[in-house]
């Protein structure tokens, strides 16, 4: 028999610091829980499916596995199993649901480098027949997350961040994807050869998950051996990126950006991201991309005061491939009410590249006239020019 989604959140760890309030100063890793009321914070609010008609069905929990280990490995923990009715007679859809989680401090390994960043992070996995026109989505409370950047698995995602009562509701919606594994290169010759520029060692999927997950990174000021690069723009935003394949943050040209090759990827003042996948299907099939990107006017002025971008007229996007080839796919690049939009779709793997630049003309201004007054004797001339110089025998007066 399925429970309802809310049931009682009694914490029994001491983390919180008071009821329904996460504490900071407990590391914790554990999943998010279902909000037992209207006033709880830190849970999950409500999970589902968003129907083409507008309509939404709820998941209910059908199984609650215990976290009873917070370094667990999010990949291999067992969560709550969700189901929910879907839009069409196609059947029931489940949702193998093993990624709602919080882990309040990143994670060092024995030399000091970060292997977990503490923040929130969801993960559905359908496990049934699916509707292609159900949407998921996921409304979450929160008291304490504030989000340095979101990245995640799925295609057309909306990601809203609204002002609660002593916290924030963010909610995403987006339909699932299928990410492909990679297989390991065949030898350590071939891997190094390859980042030598030499010739492309191609990869095939051998595993495909249909997905829809995203990480709500939060910031934090713990000392690393490397910096969280951007934190001083943590309150003017963040940037979220979404698609079927692994992507870089974004790297800013501050002056020609070449790959192993030798060829220029961007130009200085260029916005440059990179993008891998296997390159074809078990099947032998050429994987599709998706991409997108929306990265706040403000985040991006401060993260990059000199970038072009966000003070272009025109600008542009090019998708270029490993052998730096220029592909021909569906994309648009534009700045609307403080954000910078980025969408492709339809290019192939395994490493692209996107571009994004400033593609207006330079507008060369006429040098100045200048004029000055020049005499010899009783005789006075008036030179004008870029640089006036005075006939020979006369004076500059």
């Amino acid at each position: 028999m399925a429970i309802s989604l809310i049931f009682s959140c009694t914490s029994t760890n001491g983390a919180y610091a008071e009821p329904n309030r996460i504490d900071l100063g407990v590391e914790q890793f554990r999943p998010l829980p279902p909000c037992a009321d209207a006033l709880m914070l830190d849970c999950i609010e409500d999970a589902g499916l968003e129907h083409a008609d507008g309509t939404t069905s709820s998941f209910t929990t059908r199984e609650k596995i215990d976290y009873s280990n917070r370094n667990a490995i999010v990949t291999s923990s067992p969560g709550f199993i969700w189901s929910a009715p879907i839009g069409t007679t196609a059947g029931s859809v489940e949702n193998f649901e093993f990624g709602v989680f919080i882990r309040t401090k990143a994670r060092f390994d024995v030399i000091g480098q970060v292997i977990q960043e503490p923040g929130i992070a969801v993960s559905i996995k359908p496990q049934g027949k699916e509707s292609s026109t159900d949407r998921y989505y996921v409304n979450l409370r929160t008291s304490w997350l504030q989000i340095y950047l979101v990245s995640g698995i799925g295609t057309d995602v909306n990601l809203v961040k609204k002002e609660i009562p002593d916290g924030h509701l963010i909610s995403v919606s987006g339909l699932s994807t299928i990410q492909y594994g990679v297989t390991n290169f065949k030898d350590g010759k071939a891997m190094a050869d390859n980042a030598k520029g030499q010739s492309w060692v191609e990869v095939t999927a051998t595993t495909a998950v249909k997905k829809f997950e995203f990480f709500l990174q939060h910031f934090d000021s713990l000392p690393r051996k490397r910096p969280l690069q951007w934190g001083k723009c943590v309150d003017t935003g963040f940037p979220a990126t979404f698609s079927n394949g692994q992507t870089s943050s974004i790297i800013y040209a501050e002056g020609d950006l070449k790959s192993t090759r030798r060829v220029i990827l961007g130009k200085r003042g260029d916005l440059v991201w990179f993008i891998s996948s296997p390159h074809f299907t078990p099947e032998k099939e050429v994987i599709e991309g998706t991409y997108q990107a929306d990265v706040p006017v403000k985040w991006l002025d401060c993260a990059y005061p000199s970038n072009e971008i966000t003070k272009a007229q025109k600008i542009e996007i090019q998708i270029i491939d490993e052998f730096e080839g220029i592909q021909v796919a569906t994309s648009s690049v534009k700045v609307s009410d403080g954000i910078l939009i980025v969408r492709a779709y339809g290019f192939h793997y395994s490493t692209p590249h996107f571009r994004v630049y400033n593609s207006a003309p330079a507008v060369i201004s006429a040098p100045q006239k200048i004029v000055i007054t020049c005499k010899k004797g009783s005789t006075t001339k008036i030179v004008s020019g870029a640089k006036p110089v005075c006939p020979k025998g006369y004076k500059k007066v």
